[in-house]
C-alpha cells in the first residue's frame, strides 16, 4: 500500500540532501525510506512523485506501507554530514485508498 504524505518544508532547503521516512505499526519506528531530495532513487524502501519545489510545502509517496492497521509516521531531514532533524509523527490508518 502506498502513502502520498505532505509536509511542510525546512527553512532552509539548502543544507537538506535526504529525507527520511519512519513508520510504526506498533513496535517502535523503524526506517522505510531514504532518499535524497535531488530525485536520486531512495537507497530504502521507495519513494515516488517527490515534489520539493513549493517554499512552504513538500510532499512525496511512499510505499510500502502496511494497510489496515493504526500506524505513526515521521518524516526527518538529513545534511551533508549526516545530521538528523527532529520529528513529529502523525497518526494514520491506511485503508487502501491514498492517504494524506
Amino acid at each position: 500500500m502506498e502513502v502520498l504524505l505532505a509536509f511542510d518544508a525546512p527553512s532552509d532547503p539548502t543544507d537538506i540532501e535526504t529525507i527520511r521516512v519512519y513508520v510504526d505499526e506498533g513496535s517502535g519506528f523503524q526506517r522505510v525510506a531514504k532518499t535524497t531530495i535531488d530525485g536520486s532513487p531512495a537507497s530504502l524502501g521507495s519513494v515516488f512523485d517527490l515534489n520539493t519545489t513549493d517554499p512552504t510545502t513538500w510532499s512525496m509517496g511512499v510505499f510500502p506501507v502496511p494497510d489496515g492497521a493504526e500506524i505513526g509516521i515521521a518524516v526527518t531531514f538529513g545534511d551533508a554530514a549526516g545530521n538528523e532533524s527532529g520529528w513529529y509523527p502523525i497518526t494514520v490508518t491506511p485503508t487502501g485508498i491514498s492517504c494524506s
